[in-house]
């Protein structure tokens, strides 16, 4: 056989698909990393599940789909600022649909509510504060005499206790 021969066979051989039962294999033992419980569920017999799974896992190209699932299976989901405020602006909407609670007012009329009126707040101040409608910073300005004030005082301050426990020192 030549060596065109021998690498078309290999490239044949590598393109196969797996079966339907490996393919099942594959994605269950992806979903519930066991493998006998994978080969149950993908058809093969309860009495040999254990052995099948063992062999099935020993097949490289069912090791490699099950890569591939994990892999897919493990993207990260991709989320923008716009998608986020859109989200959450569709859970302020649902929240405060305007209900019927079932209860009267005293003049007999029914009583209206919001669906989830704790959801609804909860949007409103996440998207007060996207819009920097109010910080969660506490900023304090002072002007430079007050600070040389201060920086002084601290400075009698911590000179008074020095003075202090040298004299403490020095009487006993």
């Amino acid at each position: 056989m030549t060596q065109k021969k021998t690498v078309k066979k290999a490239i044949a051989k590598a393109s196969q698909k797996l079966n339907a039962r490996q393919e099942l294999f594959a994605q269950y033992y992806v979903k519930e990393l066991n493998a006998e419980k994978a080969a149950k569920l993908a058809g093969y017999s309860e009495k040999n599940a254990r052995c099948q799974a063992s062999q099935v896992l020993n097949n490289p190209k069912v090791r490699e789909r099950i890569e591939e699932l994990r892999t897919a299976q493990l993207k990260p989901v991709h989320l923008d600022a716009n998608r986020v405020l859109g989200m959450i602006l569709d859970v302020f909407e649902t929240s405060s649909q305007k209900v019927k609670t079932g209860a009267e007012s005293p003049d007999g009329s029914s009583v209206v509510g919001m669906l989830d009126p704790k959801n609804a707040v909860r949007s409103v101040d996440m998207l007060a504060r996207h819009v920097a409608l109010y910080k969660d910073s506490l900023t304090i300005n002072t002007n430079a005499e007050a600070a040389k004030m201060l920086s002084a005082a601290y400075a009698r301050v911590e000179g008074l206790s020095i003075e202090n426990d040298d004299s403490e020192n020095n009487e006993t």
